[in-house]
């Protein structure tokens, strides 16, 4: 098994207008899981333009508090490395 890396993950462009973060999310669909269900589901429910967005942007949001929340978990459960202390 390869070595992860992050440049092998296809990064976001950056966007200046709606237009274009419009464009980057439709892109993204192929690259992304998350895009990729949440748009499938909101063309399978029949969800207009707007409201097919607002249930991406949803289900990102609770990714992200997934992923944050799972992150706050991890760095509670570490242990801090001693302190060293070196006599010369």
């Amino acid at each position: 098994m390869s070595e992860f890396k992050f440049n092998d993950v296809e990064q976001t462009q950056e966007c200046n207008t709606i237009n274009e973060m419009r464009t980057e999310f439709l892109r993204m669909r192929r690259h992304s899981p998350i895009v990729s269900n949440s748009l499938n589901t909101a063309d399978y429910q029949g969800f207009n333009a707007e409201d097919r967005f607002a249930f991406l942007a949803y289900n990102l949001l609770k990714s992200h508090q997934e992923l944050h929340a799972r992150l706050l978990y991890v760095e509670s459960i570490m242990m801090p490395l001693p302190k060293l202390t070196i006599k010369t």
